[in-house]
């Protein structure tokens, strides 16, 4: 019983070890998406500020691009990460629910006039 317990720890041990040397690549930055970036473009010159966020929402992660200046009304839409859409701000039953159920909401981008 001893010896299984030393083999466990050594091969745990040794299973650690190689998992670190594995080099990490970190998921890209929500800005780096070349989909977003053409959202930014489109977006650049705009005559309401408009915004990028990133949040969760189901447990995914989802991308919103919403106008964020009061003096305009806008519609809000809500993409996944690979630039399909999901729903806007038209469909308030859905749009109600990704407001009240979402988290890690965080401005990415914005435009400036």
């Amino acid at each position: 019983m001893k010896n299984l317990l030393i083999f466990l720890c050594a091969a745990l041990l040794f299973s650690s070890c190689s998992l670190k040397d594995k080099e990490f690549s970190p998921e890209p930055s929500v800005k780096e998406l070349s989909w977003v970036k053409e959202k930014m473009n489109e977006y650049s010159a705009c005559t309401c500020i408009t915004i990028i966020a990133e949040a969760k929402y189901e447990n995914e992660t989802v991308i919103e691009v919403s106008p964020a200046d009061p003096a305009c009304n806008g519609i809000s839409q809500v993409y996944n990460k690979e630039g399909n859409f999901l729903f806007s701000s038209i469909n308030t039953g859905k749009y109600a629910d990704y407001m009240a159920n979402r988290t890690e909401r965080k401005i990415v981008w914005t435009c400036s006039r």
